[in-house]
């Protein structure tokens, strides 16, 4: 995938104040606000030089019903009509406390090593 063609689609996710995405529970189709979860994306191209592939870091806040990758990548069709021509690798980075002000995912053990 282009990486400009990724970048414009995140900047047209992060435009949009709200994006309605579904998703199918075991208590039939829930429509709810992925956008509301993203706090930053970014995109950058891969580090082969043969691949034509784009990579999109995000912080993704935890919210009721939870924001799952999928949920992104379809919040970014829906918005900006992007589909990756093959399967997308998620891999999860980190987890813990957000820290609002520099929009990173801090140490969730942090307090119990200071105490």
């Amino acid at each position: 995938m282009d990486p400009e063609l990724a970048g414009r689609a995140v900047d047209a996710l992060l435009a949009a104040p709200e994006v309605e995405v579904e998703r199918l529970t075991k208590n039939g189709l829930r429509r709810f606000d992925a956008r509301g979860a993203v706090v930053v994306m970014r995109v950058a191209p891969s580090a082969d030089s043969g691949a034509d592939c784009a990579i999109l870091t995000g912080v993704v806040r935890h919210v009721t019903p939870s924001v799952r990758p999928d949920d992104v990548l379809a919040a970014l069709r829906r918005v900006a009509d992007l589909v990756p021509p093959v399967p997308p690798r998620v891999t999860r980075l980190a987890q813990g406390p957000l820290d609002p002000v520099t929009a990173t995912v801090g140490d969730p053990f942090a307090p119990d090593r200071s105490a």
